[in-house]
C-alpha cells in the first residue's frame, strides 16, 4: 500500500507544476530512452552502464553537468512525438543518423 500512496503523490506534485522543469525532464526522458536503446542493441550490458557512458559522452564533453543545466526544450512537441519514439527504434547500427526531431533539442542558456 505504501508504493501505491507514493506513486500516487508523486503523480500528483507533477501535476501541480512539482517534477522537473521542461528542460530537465526532457534531458532526463533523452538519456532514458538513449540508454535502454544502448542495452537492446548490446552496446551495454547494463542501463546504469550505458547510463554512465551518455553523461560522460554528452555532458562533460558539452560543458554540461547534469540534466539540471537544460533550461528548456527548442521545440516540446516533436521532441516528445517525434524524436523520442525514433529513438526507440532507432537502428542498432553504430553509424545510423541521429533522428532529425532530436536536433539540438537541448537548449542551455550559459551565463543568463
Amino acid at each position: 500500500m505504501p508504493v501505491i500512496r507514493n506513486a500516487l503523490v508523486i503523480a500528483w506534485l507533477g501535476l501541480v507544476g512539482c517534477g522537473p522543469p521542461e528542460g530537465e525532464a526532457g534531458c532526463l526522458a533523452l538519456v532514458d530512452t538513449y540508454a535502454t536503446r544502448l542495452v537492446e542493441c548490446g552496446e551495454y550490458e547494463t542501463y546504469e552502464d550505458a547510463e554512465n557512458a551518455i553523461y560522460t559522452a554528452f555532458f562533460e564533453s558539452g560543458g554540461w553537468l547534469t540534466c539540471r543545466s537544460v533550461d528548456e526544450l527548442r521545440d516540446p512537441e516533436s521532441f516528445y512525438d517525434e524524436c523520442l519514439p525514433a529513438l526507440e527504434t532507432l537502428d542498432c547500427d553504430p553509424a545510423a543518423p541521429s533522428p532529425a526531431a532530436c536536433s539540438d533539442q537541448l537548449i542551455v542558456h550559459f551565463g543568463d
